[in-house]
């Protein structure tokens, strides 16, 4: 039975947040894993990071945990986070949703940027 459109529309709706998670978890578990080797294109790209493999290694484990951490923080915490966010200030909750993510994310990157540049 094929769904018609609006009820892809709300399913769509209901699920891009997490949908995005998932994406974005996804991309950084190769990281975690040591998979991608040295490049300028994919992982933690500073010169700190490109100065040695191991360096390299160190700093893409990093940034995964820590990307990884924040979208399941961010699919744990989307309900209370866009809840909060709406009593404020009253916005659609899946463009608050996203934006909660694409935060949480943000916060993830900033993070393990501290955490490298302490630890290297």
């Amino acid at each position: 039975m094929p769904l018609d459109a609006r009820a892809a529309r709300e399913l769509w709706e209901r699920h891009s947040p997490d949908l995005i998670a998932i994406i974005i978890a996804a991309t950084a578990v190769p990281l975690v894993l040591g998979w991608v080797p040295p490049n300028r294109w994919y992982g933690f790209r500073t010169p700190l990071s490109l100065a040695s493999p191991e360096a390299w290694y160190v700093a893409n484990e990093v940034l995964g945990l820590y990307m990884v951490g924040s979208q399941v923080f961010a699919v744990l915490a989307k309900r209370r986070v866009v809840a909060c966010v709406n009593r404020r200030w009253p916005c659609d909750y899946t463009v608050c949703a996203v934006l909660w993510v694409c935060a949480a994310a943000l916060i993830g990157i900033a993070a393990s940027v501290a955490h490298v540049y302490a630890r290297l």
